[in-house]
């Protein structure tokens, strides 16, 4: 009896963000997107935590204070990667002239949510795991 495991089920809902007049699916980020983009957040993590002299709350609120601009360049390059994945042709400059800085806080974080939300999915439950495997025998089994 041959065994099909239908790793489609482990595919997030569709998503979809809207940003620029462009449409980007945040439910499902493909590994091609996705792992770079989690280097890359570490990058700015780790950047952002080391300017700030390290990682108490206290210190980071100050860095967000005082360096709020390269916070929100950092965080246009990040969300250019992001889309030039999926759209070339997307500039920084077009972001950084286009988008206000509350789209840019709340699209960065959506990105980063999605690829956390994404990379953590996993279906441990018994009944949702046995939803991706089909036993099949033959015909229309």
């Amino acid at each position: 009896m041959a065994q099909i495991i239908n790793l489609d089920a482990l595919r997030a809902e569709s998503r979809k963000v809207v940003f620029l007049g462009r449409e980007y699916e945040l439910g499902y980020i493909p590994s091609g997107a996705a792992i770079p983009m989690m280097e890359s957040y570490r990058l700015l993590f780790d950047k952002q935590t080391a300017a700030a002299g390290g990682g108490s709350p206290e210190a980071l609120a100050k860095y967000e204070r005082e360096q709020a601009k390269e916070i929100f360049e950092d965080e246009i390059e990040f969300i250019h990667r992001f889309c030039s994945f999926f759209y070339p042709e997307v500039t920084r400059k077009e972001i950084s002239l286009e988008a206000s800085k509350e789209m840019v806080d709340t699209f960065f974080s959506e990105i980063i949510t999605s690829i956390v939300r994404n990379s953590a999915m996993g279906k441990t439950d018994t009944d949702k795991a046995d939803d991706a495997k089909k036993n099949t025998t033959g015909e229309n089994q």
